[in-house]
């Protein structure tokens, strides 16, 4: 995984554990929701406005309010910027999905035709999809929505961005990408593993990136194009 979502995912599991000590769990999926949807990529560091506007959100009284925010520095301080190995925490949300990964089944891998770095990337996603289908059917709507969200923001086109959205809707195939270099490529894999934290977690989503690019190692292509290469 890049840098860059590395950091999104770590920065968001830090935040997990901070708003748990505040929050139930209903609330705690509300609070990630509203994280992903308006300060992980954009905003990250206003904590202030984020507080703000999910107490608001909420209803908070003061004195939670002031334990949220409390909460949030203490565990960013602490596992974000500290980096000290962040707790585990169940993904809010995943209704399980973490226990489930480890248990799903190999996926038959399907052969498309192009360059090696398409096929590479093509079999990614589709195990990736496979996975997050088979342990969480209903996350599909999840994934589309938070698709939705970062579309004006993502640094693929817009052609593209709809065509990811497309495919993840009825799996209407990947050939708008088919032509791609890798660069872009990767770009969709990123979205499509920012939108997968925000309907499992990102725990169960590493979990079935690395599924999926066990899987795509795999494929004859993988020899000339290794799958960690979009990441």
């Amino acid at each position: 995984m890049s840098t860059q979502a590395t950091d999104i995912a770590r920065r968001r599991r830090a935040l997990h554990v901070g708003l748990t000590g505040a929050l139930d769990e209903a609330q705690v999926l509300v609070a990630l929701r509203l994280w992903d949807q308006a300060f992980a990529q954009q905003r990250p560091g206003a904590i202030i406005e984020f507080v703000a506007q999910l107490s608001s959100q909420l209803g908070l009284p003061p004195k939670q309010r002031h334990e949220m925010r409390m909460g949030i520095y203490q565990a960013l301080l602490r596992y974000d910027a500290g980096r000290e190995p962040i707790p585990e925490t169940r993904p809010a949300g995943a209704r399980g999905a973490t226990n489930a990964v480890a248990s799903l089944p190999a996926t038959p891998l399907t052969s498309v035709r192009g360059p090696a770095e398409y096929a590479v990337f093509h079999a990614l996603l589709q195990q990736l999809m496979d996975g997050l289908l088979r342990i969480e059917a209903l996350a599909r709507h999840d994934v589309i929505q938070s698709l939705q969200q970062q579309q004006g923001r993502s640094v693929l086109s817009s052609d593209l961005h709809s065509a990811l959205i497309q495919w993840v809707r009825d799996d209407s195939g990947l050939g708008a990408y088919a032509a791609e270099p890798a660069e872009v490529l990767s770009d969709a894999v990123h979205a499509l593993y920012v939108a997968l934290c925000v309907a499992v977690g990102p725990v169960a989503t590493d979990q079935l990136l690395a599924r999926a690019v066990r899987a795509a190692e795999g494929l004859p292509e993988a020899a000339r194009f290794k799958p960690q290469r979009l990441l």
